[in-house]
């Protein structure tokens, strides 16, 4: 695909809409962690109850950097949407070369939270099935602990392609200043 294909106007309008959807994506995936909490029984030998508690996201490593890579796109997005505003009113490109790293790094980051978080689910399947949980809690748990990473994995390809098109912003903004 040709950088000249798309007026810059359109590329960056495109742009506004792909960071809107990623920062939705990314809000979502924050709420779900949130939301998140499942009863926990410890039993004692005999197998009675001695013990009940909520297990929520913030309880295990994992999804607390999920959960703060979230923090940290959804930041990143939402500052973004408001300098792609800026930058369609005052009719200029920005600063292209900011904006591709920034791209990179945040795809990179996104790409992290979601399969560390990934990992967590399944690892905590591993260590509720070794402690004799309830296969309905296990579940009830994890899959809306996958529906959250789900969602970060969307946002990283939605920031992958704005990498991509930042990269054409980029390639476009070099051949005009050797013109």
């Amino acid at each position: 695909m040709d950088a000249s294909l798309l007026s810059s106007t359109s590329m960056r309008i495109i742009t506004l809409v792909i960071r809107i959807v990623t920062a939705i994506t990314l809000l979502a995936s924050l709420v779900l962690l949130l939301i998140i909490s499942q009863p926990v029984k410890d039993l004692n030998e005999r197998g009675e109850v001695k013990e009940t508690w909520i297990m929520r996201f913030y309880h295990r490593v994992p999804f607390r950097y999920t959960a703060a890579t979230i923090i940290i796109g959804a930041a990143y997005s939402i500052f973004q949407i408001v300098c792609a505003i800026l930058r369609l009113a005052k009719r200029n490109e920005g600063n292209v070369i900011l904006d591709f790293f920034g791209e990179e790094v945040l795809s990179k980051l996104l790409v992290s939270g979601a399969v560390v978080g990934f990992l967590g689910s399944s690892e905590l399947v591993k260590a509720w099935e070794e402690y004799g949980a309830n296969r309905e809690d296990i579940n009830s748990f994890t899959n809306k602990t996958y529906a959250a990473n789900g969602l970060v994995l969307l946002s990283f390809f939605f920031s992958f392609v704005l990498s991509v098109l930042s990269s054409y912003a980029l390639a476009r903004n070099i051949s005009f200043s050797e013109t």
